[in-house]
């Protein structure tokens, strides 16, 4: 017997995405994890690009992955409630993520 039976219990995986667009020497890749089971739908996952940041709509929270080099790591809007994460940890901010 087959240990995947069935193709439905294998959703695809969406990232931001699995490689940048132009070759550089260090660069952030932002990973979304948008789970689902039974009981919960995934959420829709909508990634963009805005200049040098990577950005996703995830329902109605956005994120915001900034390149190496910018004050913070990434920006988030989670219910409305904006968050900076930078190498000083995840603090509330006034995010860009909108």
């Amino acid at each position: 017997m087959d240990w995947k039976e069935r193709e439905e219990d294998w959703p695809q995986q969406y990232h931001l995405r699995f490689t940048p667009v132009g070759l550089q020497r260090a660069r952030h890749l932002g990973v979304v994890m948008a789970p689902s089971h039974g009981h919960l739908s995934q959420a829709e996952v909508i990634p963009g690009i805005d200049g040098d940041v990577e950005t996703a709509q995830i329902g109605s929270d956005n994120v915001r992955i900034h390149p190496p080099g910018e004050r913070q790591l990434a920006e988030l809007l989670v219910d409305g409630v904006p968050y900076v994460i930078n190498d000083e940890g995840i603090k509330f901010g006034n995010a860009t993520a909108q």
